[in-house]
């Protein structure tokens, strides 16, 4: 299908409608979609009120999924000393911010996988009826770790020739 929009406020609907379908498909809330679209066409920070209204949402509907997208580093919070408000921005480092969040995940998650791996090699006996599932176990965490080790390694490349391409990407 051939999108030619006849105005911005179009380009920006279906940014913000396709946001919402995308983030929905990992599990987010739409409202998720639409506030990242939001923030993403703002030229400065938002607050959660300024959210809420040109949203047409509650102020506590946001106040959720605002912290969630901090937490998974789709948006940043700045507090100014005018006014108690919190404010929200997209930093020019999204793009970065996302691949250090990936990398946090697999690396905690890393953690727990050798932690119950060296907890299994340190259990005095494991009963018979339970060795199956004790095997299995540790085979895929083996396997696991040898995966997240390729992939911290891939990420760690793929971070640093972004970095160059965006800084050449910069210069044009």
């Amino acid at each position: 299908m051939h999108f030619a929009p006849q105005s911005f406020a179009e380009v920006k609907q279906y940014v913000s409608n396709h946001m919402s379908l995308l983030l929905e498909a990992d599990g987010h809330s739409p409202l998720v979609g639409r506030i990242l679209a939001l923030l993403l066409f703002a030229t400065e920070p938002v607050s959660l009120q300024e959210i809420a209204e040109q949203l047409k949402v509650t102020r506590a509907a946001v106040s959720v999924h605002i912290r969630s997208m901090e937490r998974n580093a789709l948006c940043h919070k700045v507090a100014t000393s005018n006014d108690r408000k919190n404010y929200y921005y997209i930093s020019d480092d999204v793009d970065l911010s996302a691949i250090r969040a990936f990398k946090d995940r697999i690396t905690a998650t890393r953690s727990m996988v050798d932690t119950a791996l060296t907890a299994c090699d340190m259990l005095p006996d494991v009963h018979p009826e339970e060795m199956e599932a004790h095997d299995l176990l540790k085979r895929r965490f083996c396997e696991f770790a040898a995966l997240s080790d390729l992939l911290m390694s891939q990420l760690e490349e793929l971070e640093e020739k972004w970095k160059v391409m965006k800084q050449q990407l910069g210069e044009r």
